[in-house]
């Protein structure tokens, strides 16, 4: 029963990550800038209700978001975090299957590697190898924490 659970997981994981690839850059950007303003609008809040501390917005100090580099920051991480879901539930397969973790992250490279090329295809994507690490280092993070919980556990 866990098996087939995890399968789920998986097929619907890698069907979630297609999707967030395929959407166009325009929309794609859309939604990372739409976090990028929300969070900076939140700092902003903070800035100007603590007028008693150093931080806020009359003082030298106080710097504002650099909303471009903090959107590159959001899309990077985003990358990360598919991957890291993408690492968990491919090592908790693994294990139910007795699979080395290498056969894990061949997977996930191969994901990922294929996930670049597909975004080359959609309109406003670019697919790059700094994505493929940035992805596979999430996925190791991953394998990480499955297997760092599985040796803890026992």
């Amino acid at each position: 029963m866990l098996k087939r659970f995890l399968w789920i997981c998986l097929i619907f994981w890698c069907v979630v990550i297609y999707f967030f690839s395929a959407q166009p850059g325009y929309e794609s950007n859309k939604i990372s800038k739409k976090i990028v303003n929300q969070v900076s609008e939140e700092i902003d809040n903070i800035n100007t209700n603590t007028n008693n501390l150093d931080f806020n917005k009359d003082s030298k100090s106080y710097k504002p978001i650099n909303k471009k580099k903090f959107n590159k920051f959001v899309r990077k991480f985003a990358h990360f975090f598919l991957y890291l879901i993408l690492g968990i539930i491919t090592s908790l397969l693994a294990v139910q299957y007795k699979i080395p973790w290498y056969y894990v992250c061949i997977f996930c490279f191969l994901y990922g590697f294929t996930d670049e090329i597909h975004q080359l295809i959609v309109p406003g994507r670019s697919g790059g190898y700094k994505d493929v690490i940035i992805d596979f280092l999430g996925s190791i993070a991953g394998q990480g924490i499955t297997y760092g919980y599985k040796n803890i556990k026992r």
